[in-house]
């Protein structure tokens, strides 16, 4: 709720530079919402409620390459990775941009950060999804995130 609540106050703030933002529509809103409860869901290892944030005929691109179609192959390989290599992994969604190609369709992306349940380094990534508006709801169509190689050493 409180994830809700800063994306609302977001909606109507300006920017540290003195520019005008325009207000977030119920749109952006609602979109901006999907990135939170997904984050939510995918930080407690919630393959199902995950699931339905999909659309019946989704697509993932996992950051591996593994390609999954339809919800219930979505669920099926957030049920395998976050049973397995993620088990007890929490997700950190960066700022996200929401950019809409039609009043229906649009497009979220924004880095995230994975915190592995082991102990071990975070691992960061960048997402891009497509999401859609069907049936008054936004619902993720598409969904394509890579985790980025570490630094180099110093």
């Amino acid at each position: 709720m409180l994830q809700l609540l800063t994306i609302a106050a977001l909606a109507f703030a300006g920017t540290a530079t003195g520019q005008e933002v325009k207000p977030m529509t119920q749109d952006e809103i609602a979109i901006r919402a999907l990135g939170a409860t997904f984050e939510k869901a995918w930080s407690n290892g919630a393959a199902a409620p995950l699931g339905e944030l999909f659309t019946d005929d989704a697509i993932r691109v996992g950051a591996m390459g593994d390609v999954t179609h339809g919800r219930a192959e979505i669920v099926a390989a957030y049920t395998k990775l976050l049973g397995g290599a993620f088990k007890g992994a929490v997700v950190k969604m960066g700022p996200q941009t929401v950019r809409f190609v039609t009043h229906d369709v649009a497009l979220q992306s924004g880095p995230f950060e994975i915190f592995p349940g082991d102990g071990k380094p975070p691992m960061k990534g960048f997402a891009l999804d497509v999401v859609v508006k069907r049936g008054g709801a936004w619902k993720i169509l598409e969904t394509h995130p890579k985790l980025l190689p570490p630094p180099p050493p110093r």
